[in-house]
């Protein structure tokens, strides 16, 4: 029956039922269903008389009363229903998070749902089971998050303390079609048998919308009572597991009482505030700072910045800055901005753990992934982090790294919203006798981790490409790969290690093994191709003087380039190397990297090296090595820099379209006014000079007697010619407008803002 509201006519009411018995039944009514459309069946009647105020109406006088009496007769009719007690009340209900909810009905379900107001869900699941009688069922299919989430630990109080839960059948994402998990549960008010049937569909299981078979055995099925749920604190709904597990949780101390789980900073405009440490100058990050009043005097802009990011464990993720400068004056000001405002505030937690050593994890992910980190980091709501005297840090930090941390976590909260709560709560037996051998695996793990991600040029420990010594290419990569594999197999076997000592000391032997997937080790096996790559990136960052044969570590990032700092490599002068699909200018960016091979691994190994790279790249057909490496840089390297740097380019490519008529790249750290000009008069020009000649030659050479096979080879060089000039001529009216404009770029407004300056004349970033 579709629920109806009235209008404003209570006065009108109160006069025509003025010597009725029933005139408080019908104001009562009136009032109720004001905003019944709002509130639907949440609406809560109470029991009264209406049989005997549905007569009262029938005894109409006039018109004008028939009309407000039809009014009252449609809504006694629905109060009729909503103010019984059923045997059975079964719906799959609505969802809606209490942010989206109407003012009214958010307002309505605070006050008269107070436990299940999170969610509209979870309202209805209360109202129906008011609706029932003491001996009915209540049964709802609903989304699973009511089960374990710390928003609905109150509902969950409630909600076993009035009911038995007498079967739940936990569904995976899809089995209902739908993209995320659902269960549906019967809920009854007895409590003669406390005893429920639970079970568990994945989504391999189901075959034409329907289960194979059911139950089935391999999932997670159980009899189990609710006062189970009550000995885990945060009350998950954690139906499969074991009596032994729920001592561990009964009859240990929460990790709460160790340390302080807690987030951080929250600065409401991350693109104002927060970069990749690599588009900042090199110079205004502060490394190591130990206190916040060090920022208000050591001059430094940029500090580390836990955000979180992809799955790792023991360390790693070191990715972000944040401008804290002068004790986060800007980020304060704009603070106190948006509160005066009122459109919204920024959170500034936690600030007496800043700078300080911790543990921190990924707020989402299906496998969490637990790491270190050194003194020196603010962290954010998505980097959340775990602050302990240094007597449990390393222990604690084992135990969050072990397999028991996932399988703690996947009671307390299996869905990918890994919060502070469930931290808090995982149980810890703090177990002295192994205290020793447990830290010792945890250095060891850290040593691998820490090693493993300095290897790569993203991250800023990073001192110089693993594969640059004194050998052939290819004994440097048979030897990197043994160091690769070393540092997997030695992790995975500290980590396996680690996992038989913590599931002994917790005594889960007979439910837990301490294998370790493969895919869940976080340090990198060798990848050829990634390899060589990467030494190429490597090389163009030499060629620039970000980085130097001669000196270890980031040389290059922001400051004048020093050319002391470059002995046995040298970077080009004008921060700009063109890209050519043919050897036009001789100069090129395939001239220097020959060169930095040749410097890098010696010229009697030149030739040999260049085979090898070119083999890694796809060398094709009848190619020399110099044309497969000429083709990645003109077709592949730039894309290739855009992912490695998450979009967020270091070096910029000019280019002129998709004829490959001009390239060149520039390094944003070392631009300035001069170098758009300087690209267009002494290198876009210069090309557009010898396309020009080459032309010439063509047209002369098409005079002279040729055969067929070779006039048509001309022709279409002659053709390819004619569209890279034309093509350099509209991109010359491009680069003209802004050269002209003289534009500079400010380093720490970062490579969105500063790369927009230049969109029209540099490569879209894909």
């Amino acid at each position: 029956m579709s629920i109806q509201e009235v209008g404003n006519i209570k006065e009108e009411v109160a006069e025509i039922f003025s010597d009725y018995d029933t005139r408080e039944e019908a104001l009562y009514l009136v009032e109720k269903f004001k905003d019944a459309k709002t509130i639907g069946s949440l609406l809560q009647i109470e029991e009264k008389d209406y049989c005997l105020l549905e007569r009262a109406i029938e005894q109409s006088n006039t018109i004008y009363e028939m009309e407000i009496k039809q009014e009252l007769k449609t809504i006694v009719k629905v109060a009729k229903i909503l103010s019984k007690k059923y045997n059975i009340v079964i719906t799959n209900p609505p969802y809606v998070n209490d942010s989206l909810m109407p003012s009214k009905l958010k307002k309505y379900t605070a006050e008269n749902y107070k436990e299940g107001r999170k969610d509209l869900f979870a309202c209805f699941i209360m109202r129906g089971i008011d609706m029932i009688k003491p001996d009915g069922f209540n049964a709802m299919v609903t989304m699973q998050s009511w089960m374990f989430l710390a928003s609905f630990q109150q509902f969950r109080q409630k909600i076993l303390n009035e009911t038995v839960i007498k079967t739940l059948l936990y569904m995976d994402n899809m089995v209902m079609g739908i993209a995320f998990g659902t269960v549906a549960t019967i809920f009854s008010k007895s409590f003669d048998n406390k005893i429920g049937s639970y079970n568990e569909i994945k989504y391999s299981n189901i075959k034409d919308d329907k289960p194979v078979k059911f139950p089935v055995k391999e999932n997670k099925n159980c009899l189990t009572t609710v006062d189970n749920f009550k000995k885990i604190k945060g009350l998950p709904i954690a139906f499969w597991i074991s009596e032994n597990m729920l001592n561990v949780f009964a009859n240990n101390p929460k990790l709460i009482e160790f340390g302080k789980p807690c987030t951080g900073l929250q600065t409401s405009d991350n693109k104002r505030f927060v970069r990749l440490w690599t588009e900042v100058p090199f110079d205004k990050i502060a490394f190591n700072t130990k206190t916040l009043n060090e920022t208000k005097t050591n001059n430094k802009k940029w500090y580390p910045y836990n955000k979180g990011g992809l799955y790792r464990k023991w360390y790693g993720n070191n990715e972000y800055v944040v401008n804290w400068e002068n004790d986060g004056k800007e980020i304060k000001e704009y603070n106190k901005y948006l509160n005066s405002t009122r459109e919204s505030s920024i959170g500034i937690a936690n600030t007496q753990y800043y700078f300080k050593r911790g543990i921190t994890w990924t707020f989402i992910s299906i496998d969490v992934g637990v790491r270190y980190f050194t003194e020196g980091f603010i962290f954010d709501v998505a980097g959340c982090s775990l602050f302990l005297e240094d007597k449990y840090l390393k222990y604690i930090l084992g135990l969050m790294c072990s397999k028991l941390m996932n399988v703690f976590l996947g009671i307390l909260n299996p869905t990918m919203n890994v919060q502070v709560g469930n931290i808090c709560d995982i149980p810890v037996i703090y177990d002295k006798t192994r205290k020793e051998k447990i830290e010792k695996i945890v250095d060891e793990c850290l040593f691998q981790a820490e090693k493993d991600w300095d290897s790569f040029e993203t991250s800023w420990d990073f001192e110089t490409h693993p594969l640059i010594r004194e050998k052939t290419i290819e004994a440097a990569y048979k030897e990197w790969e043994k160091t690769c594999n070393n540092r997997f197999n030695m992790l995975k076997e500290k980590e396996e290690e680690l996992n038989k000592t913590f599931i002994e000391i917790y005594g889960l032997q007979d439910e837990l093994t301490p294998e370790v997937d493969d895919k869940r080790i976080s340090v990198r096996k060798a990848n050829r191709e990634r390899e060589i790559k990467s030494l190429i990136s490597y090389a163009v960052g030499c060629m620039f003087g970000r980085y130097s044969l001669s000196k270890t570590g980031i040389v290059c990032a922001g400051e004048e380039l020093d050319k002391n700092n470059y002995a046995t490599f040298k970077p080009v002068k004008d921060n700009i190397i063109p890209i050519t699909d043919s050897n036009y200018l001789g100069n090129d960016i395939v001239y220097k990297f020959t060169e930095f091979i040749e410097v890098a691994y010696g010229k009697e190994n030149l030739n040999e090296n260049l085979e090898y790279i070119a083999d890694t790249l796809g060398k094709r057909g009848t190619e020399t090595s110099e044309d497969t490496i000429r083709r990645y840089f003109c077709n592949d390297f730039y894309n290739e820099h855009i992912k490695m740097y998450q979009k967020k380019p270091i070096y910029w490519l000019f280019d002129s379209g998709k004829k490959n008529g001009f390239k060149c790249l520039i390094y944003m750290h070392r631009f300035n006014e001069n170098t758009v000009p300087k690209v267009r008069i002494d290198y876009l020009h210069r090309i557009q000079t010898i396309y020009e000649n080459l032309l010439a030659d063509i047209t002369l050479k098409l005079t002279t007697d040729l055969s067929v096979n070779d006039k048509k080879t001309i022709q279409r060089k002659q053709a390819d010619l004619n569209s890279k000039l034309q093509e350099t001529k509209e991109y010359d009216e491009k680069i003209a407008h802004i050269a002209n404009k003289k534009i500079n770029i400010n380093l720490d407004d970062g490579v969105t803002t500063n790369y927009s300056k230049l969109a029209d004349i540099l490569a879209k970033i894909k």
